[in-house]
């Protein structure tokens, strides 16, 4: 059998494939045969030793958290799966050992997967799924009919929080790079900025303020929340422990979720109202590399980099995606609740269609009809000085871009 692990904490260059020799399950144990398993920044984090405090000093070390699979074995006491049954899971913090052929895990952090879910979309699915909904239920108290804003809405995190709340009843609006705004219409999100956006555009207008991508200024978080609303940052560290014991509306969540919270998350999977594509697939012979590569870029553009070891069903970067139709915001009377939580009267229909090229074409020739044309002979009417030709700008003018999607005149 065969893992990636590392001997001491540190860079890329730790990682080593290596022959491994999986333990008997204990009783409550779960051994399973990994059929994919999905990267996650965190696993950057721990490998670099940022939660050497939680994870310890002993080597080797294995990596990787989320996997889907089949149960091989299972250990005494074990009651919910079976050999033989297909699971979703995700590795405890300490012990990880997703990025292998063979994980053991606990019962309680397996559930099985639908049938009608691939294995690299199941693999995608715990952190990113979890972590949103932990961040919209638990810590920003989100109900029917309120409104989120989620900075960085196209991460795995973020994507996942957008189509929860939007199921949830919630309008949600939220910031990309500007390259991608197609794909946060086609998500259905409204307002749609940039990350430098000026948020005072937008002062008291969200009831939960979820930080995902960890480039939203606090300052700009509390200009845009509500009175009483919720600020959630999903990135720990102690001085934000420190800033979230203080009063106000700062949040800072801790993942601890339990079995009904993840059941919870893949039904939502199997109704189809919640999707994470897939960027780019692996196989396990050859991570190392891409997991370099993840590690450089910040992770692939589009999607999860899964590892598998099937090398027969890697794919290239994107290839993946592209394959996969974009999802297309629900009608409400289609959309899936969670028990207990009322429809809202926020939901949309489809929004426009439009490429960033477009909608820089719009701005523009609103900008040009806004401006005064020059008096004939070339002179300014006031000063009589020749019109400077700054007067038809024939470029996007600076400042906040801002798109939104239901206002855009076509």
């Amino acid at each position: 059998m065969k893992r990636i692990q590392y001997h001491e904490y540190g860079g890329p260059d730790v990682m080593r494939l290596e022959e491994f020799q999986p333990a008997r399950p204990g009783k409550g144990d779960v051994l399973v045969r990994v059929k994919a398993a999905a990267v996650n920044p965190m696993d950057i984090g721990i490998r670099r030793g940022r939660l050497k405090m939680v994870t310890g000093r002993t080597f080797p070390r294995a990596l990787g958290h989320d996997f889907a699979g089949i149960v091989e074995e299972v250990g005494d006491g074990v009651t919910q799966v079976r050999p033989g049954d297909e699971v979703i899971g995700a590795a405890g913090l300490k012990a990880a050992g997703a990025f292998a052929e063979m994980v053991l895990v606990e019962e309680k952090s397996v559930v099985r997967k639908p049938k009608n879910l691939s294995w690299d979309e199941a693999a995608a699915l715990p952190t990113p799924a979890i972590t949103a909904y932990l961040a919209l239920t638990k810590k920003g108290r989100l109900k029917a009919g309120q409104s989120v804003f989620v900075a960085g809405a196209l991460g795995a995190v973020g994507r996942s929080a957008v189509q929860l709340a939007m199921m949830m009843g919630a309008s949600v609006g939220g910031s990309c790079r500007a390259t991608a705004v197609q794909e946060a219409h086609d998500l259905g999100l409204s307002p749609i900025v940039e990350f430098d956006f000026d948020a005072s555009r937008y002062a008291r207008r969200f009831d939960v303020i979820l930080d995902t991508s960890g480039q939203l200024p606090l300052t700009s978080a509390k200009t845009m929340v509500k009175r009483g609303g919720h600020i959630v940052d999903i990135q720990p560290a102690p001085a934000k422990f420190v800033r979230a014991a203080l009063p106000g509306p700062y949040e800072v969540l801790v993942a601890n979720p339990d079995r009904a919270d993840v059941e919870q998350m893949v039904r939502a999977a199997e109704q189809g109202v919640l999707r994470i594509p897939i960027a780019c697939v692996v196989p396990l012979d050859s991570a190392i590399p891409a997991l370099a590569e993840f590690e450089r870029r910040t992770g692939p553009k589009g999607g999860k980099l899964i590892i598998t070891p099937e090398p027969a069903r890697s794919v290239g970067l994107r290839s993946a995606a592209r394959s996969d139709p974009p999802i297309a915001p629900r009608a409400p009377e289609q959309r899936p609740r969670f028990p207990g939580v009322e429809r809202g009267q926020t939901d949309r229909g489809p929004v426009p269609q439009r490429s960033v090229a477009t909608v820089q074409l719009r701005r523009q020739q609103r900008e040009r009809a806004r401006t005064p044309p020059p008096t004939p002979g070339g002179l300014d009417a006031a000063s009589g000085a020749h019109a400077s030709s700054s007067a038809r700008p024939t470029t996007m003018p600076s400042g906040p871009r801002t798109y939104a999607s239901r206002k855009m005149s076509s």
